[in-house]
């Protein structure tokens, strides 16, 4: 008679991996739950607006502000793509009604400015360094801003012979 196989109750490879490649595992998880989260707010956003415009249709509320200007001014809180998306749309007048054409297209060249401490962030995240290291003097108020940028001025730090970042 065969000898029953048994099944183990560990599974060994999970801490081999996590052991040869860091903390993957904890990375993959953070990142599936940004993921996770970020269309959770997509979804409240659109199904959100889906629901206002079905009451403002059947007259349940009256609008304070207009539904294409609504609908724009949801897709910008929702970031760079959707403003990206709704730029594309503006540009399609036989999509969507001339109302909302007029209100999508102000997102071509009338797009909030993000605060200056997350420019700051930005700036320091890319360059690996503080910004007071690598200039001499940055202006918060940004000169202008775009749907995937926003321009700040600036007067670089002069060089030091000492320093070997590159960045001065």
């Amino acid at each position: 008679m065969a000898a029953t196989p048994t099944i183990p109750t560990t599974v060994p490879v999970i801490p081999a991996i996590t052991a040869a490649h860091g903390n993957i595992l904890s990375h993959d998880s953070e990142a599936f739950m940004h993921v996770l989260l970020r269309l959770w707010q997509v979804n409240i956003a659109l199904w959100g607006y889906l629901a206002w415009r079905a009451c403002v249709h059947v007259r349940l509320i009256r609008p304070r502000v207009a539904p294409a200007l609504r609908f724009a001014g949801m897709l910008e809180r929702l970031g760079t793509t959707f403003v990206k998306l709704g730029q594309g749309l503006s540009l399609h007048g036989e999509l969507l009604p001339d109302d909302y054409i007029v209100a999508l297209r102000k997102l071509q060249d009338h797009v909030a400015v993000f605060p200056a401490e997350r420019a700051r962030a930005e700036i320091e995240q890319s360059l690996g360094c503080s910004v007071e290291t690598v200039f001499a003097r940055f202006d918060a108020q940004p000169m202008a801003a775009g749907s995937i940028a926003q321009v700040h001025w600036g007067v670089l730090a002069r060089a030091d012979s000492s320093d070997s970042s590159g960045l001065g």
